[in-house]
């Protein structure tokens, strides 16, 4: 009797084991589908990209090629770590405080903080943080947001930069805020509490990041329609090498050398909006820090398809622009004054 009911426990076991894998090779044939129909896409226009270059914009020589652009990402391995590196946690129960930063100040920076330059140029902190003008930022929890306090009800332009998991930062374990406690379930349910509808203003516009997963992208859309807002466009970014070639091949079943983003709005102002196409790729050199995206507000303004953003935020953000508010673990991050010196890969 003992050994049939372990036999059948045995096989209970197994059977959950083979349907579980089978589930996750359905799901990664899908995911390599949907790759390989963006890869195509991307590889046309990175081929007519090449093609339309002078040749001398890049230096092809074989003797100069950085395969997997090693001289930045052994730049990235010597230098400083990130000071706020330990803070994790939110600190909802905590009281928040404003603090406006002095001119060439010793101001700590410090979580649970939001700081504001409010002067009209650059100034320096500590001698090691340089802050640009008019801006503010906050080094914490995005699930902090309903505790702050800002001078503005809504912003005209809000940017989402989610620490989605991936294989790539399980492996390297680039970003510290991912532990045991910081599951995609909970990512997933922090963004779905964040208040995008009362903090993006009428005519206001969202963009957001997203990997390259299927199941991420069918996500976002949920994500985006439970925000009241529409799906306007999707672009992409392709990373190359100082050489031209792309930081990695394509090759959907394990890496591509490019990322998504998605730009939505409230459904009556899709019009103000026609100008962004779907479908368009920024093409360039990538930053040596990881995760450092193109500053897309910037790129939207040179391009004319919207008005310079007066009252932008962007929501775990790694870098500090004029007139955005920031917040995240790492909201100061790439304006350590280190970043900025020759050869630091900016």
């Amino acid at each position: 009797m003992m050994e049939s009911q372990t036999n059948n426990w045995i096989n209970e076991k197994m059977g959950k084991l083979t349907r579980k894998r089978k589930r996750k090779k359905k799901e990664e044939e899908e995911n390599n589908k949907f790759l390989e129909k963006n890869s195509t896409f991307i590889q046309s226009i990175y081929q007519k990209f090449m093609s339309s270059c002078s040749k001398d914009l890049f230096n092809l020589n074989i003797s100069n090629i950085d395969v997997g652009n090693k001289e930045a990402k052994n730049f990235v391995k010597n230098s400083p770590k990130c000071v706020f590196e330990c803070i994790t946690e939110s600190a909802l129960d905590e009281e928040f405080l404003t603090k406006n930063l002095e001119e060439n100040g010793n101001t700590s920076l410090l979580p649970n903080i939001l700081f504001k330059n409010n002067f009209s140029k650059f100034i320096l902190q500590n001698s090691i943080y340089l802050i640009p003008p008019s801006c503010s930022f906050y080094i914490g929890s995005v699930a902090d947001i309903n505790k702050l306090k800002f001078e503005a009800n809504s912003f005209d332009l809000i940017i989402i930069d989610p620490p989605w998991q991936n294989r790539t930062v399980k492996r390297q374990k680039t970003y510290k805020i991912f532990s045991n406690n910081h599951s995609s379930s909970s990512n997933s349910n922090l963004l779905t509490s964040i208040p995008i509808p009362s903090l993006l203003k009428e005519n206001g516009l969202l963009c957001l990041w997203i990997t390259n997963s299927e199941k991420i992208f069918n996500f976002a859309l949920k994500l985006i329609k439970n925000w009241k807002l529409v799906l306007i466009a999707k672009w992409h970014w392709l990373k190359l090498c100082k050489s031209g070639e792309p930081i990695c091949q394509f090759n959907p079943s394990h890496k591509v050398p490019f990322e998504t983003i998605l730009f939505a709005c409230k459904p009556e102002f899709v019009e103000d909006f026609k100008l962004i196409r779907d479908d368009f790729c920024i093409i360039s050199i990538p930053n040596a820090y990881p995760s450092r995206k193109p500053p897309i507000s910037i790129l939207l303004e040179k391009l004319n398809l919207i008005k310079s953003p007066q009252n932008g935020l962007e929501l775990f953000g790694r870098y500090l622009l004029p007139k955005f508010t920031t917040i995240g673990y790492e909201a100061e991050k790439f304006w350590v004054i280190l970043a900025w010196q020759k050869g630091s890969g900016t």
